[in-house]
């Protein structure tokens, strides 16, 4: 799928500028502009992702795409820059890139355990 999908973008790259979006436009987009930065920037999934992350900060591909990204990654590359990591006693893993932001999140919540409650504005 994402063969077919970025020869598109990039063929396209001289006329015009593509807008890639999905609904948040934070997971299905994001992966898709970090397989096209690989392929046609030559980047590494890491040096990719802190890319976008400079352009839009709230981009957060999910770990199935991230899985996916990482496999692209040494297909292109022979290697991979990022790794998944388990995390708490699930043994969940998440790509290593989201770790400092995972422990802000555990500190946050050590910190103010079940005090915060979010609500919606009417």
């Amino acid at each position: 799928m994402y063969g077919l999908l970025l020869n598109h973008l990039n063929g396209h790259q001289k006329i015009v500028v593509p807008l890639v979006h999905c609904v948040a436009g934070v997971s299905r987009s994001a992966a898709l502009c970090l397989a096209y930065l690989m392929k046609y920037e030559r980047m590494s999934l890491r040096k990719a992702f802190v890319h976008l992350r400079s352009k839009r900060p709230s981009v957060r591909p999910n770990t199935g795409f991230f899985q996916q990204l990482i496999a692209y990654e040494r297909r292109l590359f022979g290697r991979s820059s990022v790794d998944m990591v388990s995390i708490g006693h699930d043994a969940y893993l998440i790509p290593d890139v989201y770790e400092p932001e995972y422990r802000r999140t555990l500190l946050f919540e050590q910190r103010y355990g079940r005090q915060i409650t979010l609500g919606r504005r009417s």
